[in-house]
C-alpha cells in the first residue's frame, strides 16, 4: 500500500507496485520490511526493487524519520 503524499509516492512508487528488495535484502513481508526501514540512518539513500508495470525498476529512496516530540 502506498500513502498518498507519502514520501514513497513522492519517489514515484505507485500504487500497484510491488517491493522486491529493500537496501539489498528481498522483501516478503511487512514487518521485514518495517525492521530494515527504522534500521536505516534519516537521510541515507537506500537502493529498491519494485516490480512496476511488468517489469523490474530500481528506485532510490531518501530515508525521512518523524522527528520525536520533545
Amino acid at each position: 500500500h502506498v500513502a498518498r503524499d507519502s514520501h514513497a509516492e513522492q519517489q514515484g512508487i505507485v500504487p500497484g507496485d510491488v517491493l522486491i528488495c529493500f537496501a539489498g535484502t528481498a522483501v516478503s513481508r511487512l514487518d521485514t520490511l518495517q525492521n530494515l526501514y527504522v534500521a536505516q540512518p534519516a537521510g541515507s539513500e537506500v537502493a529498491l526493487v519494485v516490480y512496476h508495470d511488468g517489469r523490474y525498476c530500481s528506485v532510490t529512496l531518501t530515508i525521512e524519520k518523524e522527528k520525536e516530540s520533545e
